[in-house]
């Protein structure tokens, strides 16, 4: 049996690997999978409008906009906020190759 126990220092760890993982990833695909996820935010938005105006109850519309996310999450495309948020702990923690998350913060 599999356990389910994580503790926080193994969450943190994974948090930093998958900081690193960003920040090798290509050009290519950083900008390929941010227009993507673009594309289904943009559509996700059109869908919420959409159900306001033809329920006219704002909540409807606020529930159906996370689906969005969700997509996101499970097609694995990557916000920039999420590169923001685990690029630097990368580069906290000393992982080598990791020096352009201090030139992309500065804005060198």
């Amino acid at each position: 049996m599999m356990s389910t126990d994580f503790k926080p220092a193994q969450f943190v760890q994974t948090m930093i690997d998958v900081g690193e993982a960003k920040t090798k990833t290509s050009t290519r695909d950083l900008l390929l999978r941010g227009t993507m996820a673009g594309i289904i935010l943009s559509l996700a938005v059109v869908v919420a409008i959409t159900t306001i105006v033809q329920t006219g109850m704002g909540v409807v519309g606020a529930l159906v906009f996370p689906v969005g996310f969700v997509i996101l999450s499970v097609m694995g495309y990557d916000l920039v906020t999420g590169v923001f948020g685990l690029a630097p702990l990368a580069k906290f923690e000393n992982r080598p190759g990791i020096t352009w998350v201090v030139s992309c913060a500065a804005g060198v």
